[in-house]
């Protein structure tokens, strides 16, 4: 060591042999002590050496793979229940019609039909472009958002909350247009 803490390195070799031992110690050696005790955690019901036995029926659980985003996915992760209007009420038949326009957009976006991807209005919604491996938290939902005089009803979303707003209009086409519009202008994180 020379100076104030500077290490000095003779050679290319010296600095990849350096570099390799740093990494080796943030990478493995700085992680051994919670590695030693997962491994003990499994061992306790022979969990470790089924593990170890059966290598591919386990990497689901400890190896996180990205899956791809279907209609069924995403009608599952965005939960409209909590927020839709009493039964028999007149908004309540109108968030019924918007929810298959909902599903609709859905099916028409895996079909590659619009410029908009299910990825697209997952990071609108949530700010993710993939479904974390242990879910959402919150889970995701779907809200209504109405016209309030101001003449077009853009959806909107609290990446926070994982809240998605989708506006309640007459007709299919309207709410196409209004979905694809609010996400694509949307700089960022969703709100539009």
């Amino acid at each position: 060591m020379t100076g104030a803490g500077h290490i000095t390195i003779p050679t290319l070799q010296s600095k990849d042999e350096f570099v390799g031992d740093i990494i080796k110690f943030l990478v493995i050696t700085s992680n051994l002590g919670a590695y030693q005790r997962l491994k003990a955690g499994l061992s306790t019901l022979n969990v470790m050496e089924t593990v170890i036995s059966h290598p591919t029926l386990f990497r689901e659980v400890f190896v996180h793979t990205e899956k791809d985003l279907t209609v069924q996915t995403m009608t599952a992760l965005f939960d409209a229940s909590q927020s839709v209007s009493p039964e028999g009420s007149n908004k309540r038949s109108e968030e019924s019609q918007v929810l298959s326009f909902w599903e609709d957009y859905l099916v028409e976006i895996q079909d590659a039909e619009t410029e908009v991807t299910l990825r697209d209005i997952l990071i609108f919604a949530t700010g993710l472009d993939n479904i974390p491996p242990l879910g959402f938290s919150p889970s995701p939902t779907l809200e209504f958002v109405r016209d309030e005089g101001c003449g077009r009803i853009l959806p909107s979303a609290n990446t926070c909350g994982n809240v998605l707003r989708i506006p309640v209009v007459k007709s299919y086409e309207l709410f196409k247009e209004n979905m694809g519009y609010g996400i694509f202008n949307s700089p960022g994180f969703g709100q539009v």
